[in-house]
């Protein structure tokens, strides 16, 4: 094993840190867990579920589409944070909460799938 300039067996490390009456924790820093997958795949499935209530509700139950946006927005927002807790880049979060968010509008039908290119697009630029 080799750490920094030193080398040596786990063991030798930690006879080395307990016959000078160190703590290791004062030198090396814990490894963050990162949150589980499935925080990421619920609300995914959710948003899934969402466009397709969506769909489902535009003819005949058209009084249940808003609440299935709304709950479709808040599955997006829940995302985001997972996204972003996992894997912990700005620009992923970013690109996945806009993405999610332009197919809940095109479902929705507050915009067409062509002015959503195009606001990408721009947004993008």
């Amino acid at each position: 094993m080799r750490l920094g300039n030193a080398e040596g067996t786990p063991q030798e490390f930690t006879n080395f840190f307990q016959d000078n009456g160190l703590d290791p924790s004062n030198f090396f820093q814990k490894v963050e867990d990162t949150i589980s997958t499935k925080w990421v795949i619920i609300p995914a499935i959710l948003i899934f579920i969402s466009v397709l209530g969506i769909w489902l509700f535009s003819e005949d139950y058209i009084h249940y589409q808003w609440p299935t946006f709304l709950f479709g927005c808040l599955c997006v927002v829940w995302l985001g944070v997972s996204i972003h807790l996992r894997f912990k880049q700005f620009g992923v979060t970013t690109v996945a909460l806009v993405g999610c968010l332009a197919v809940l509008l095109v479902a929705y039908g507050l915009i067409t799938p062509i002015e959503a290119i195009e606001q990408l697009k721009q947004l993008r630029n």
